[in-house]
């Protein structure tokens, strides 16, 4: 029993501190999708609310072949 409660009280430190903290913290699966995002990194990005954490990772990392990826080349003028 003891070893529950002591579980609890150490997500509620790691809750404290990850939504006090003065700096964006995001957490991410193995897959990279963002689980966790604290105040700090809402309030950055301008959000009222966290957003679906699989909205927020297609804003931050578009896909590689997303058009905001490609560069494109000059045609050169001959």
């Amino acid at each position: 029993l003891s070893s529950d409660n002591e579980i609890r009280k150490e997500k509620e430190r790691f809750e404290v501190l990850f939504q006090n903290a003065s700096l964006g913290i995001l957490v991410a699966n193995q897959e990279g999708n963002i689980i966790m995002a604290n105040s700090f990194l809402v309030t950055l990005f301008g959000w009222r609310r966290p957003p679906d954490p699989r909205r927020m990772c297609r804003r931050a990392y578009p896909p590689p072949a997303s058009p905001r990826n490609v560069q494109r080349t000059p045609t050169p003028v001959a």
